[in-house]
């Protein structure tokens, strides 16, 4: 996480000495996270958005990817899920 947060920081300042983006557009920072024990940190660098992995089982649930969702936007945070697994068992998932 503290890698995360020095990246961020980094990213910041460079927008400090970045020249202004076009009028009526938006930079938004975030970035992966492997886990969620440290929003107050991820506001002070000023993340909006954060993306999370999840790995899918044969038999699994979509409840893992309603936690992660529901936990960021209760942090006021968006959500960018990338999920991972077996591509024979991820495909048979998107047929049923």
């Amino acid at each position: 996480m503290k890698r995360i947060l020095l990246v961020a920081l980094l990213l910041l300042a460079a927008l400090a000495v970045a020249p202004a983006a076009a009028q009526g557009t938006t930079f938004e920072l975030g970035g992966q996270i492997l886990t969620f024990l440290h929003p107050a940190e991820m506001h002070t660098a000023a993340m909006t958005w954060l993306k999370m992995q999840i790995t899918y089982v044969r038999g699994g649930t979509t409840a893992d990817a309603q936690n992660v969702i529901n936990h960021a936007r209760s942090h006021n945070f968006k959500v960018l899920l990338s999920i991972k697994g077996v591509q024979s068992e991820l495909l048979v998932a998107v047929r049923t």
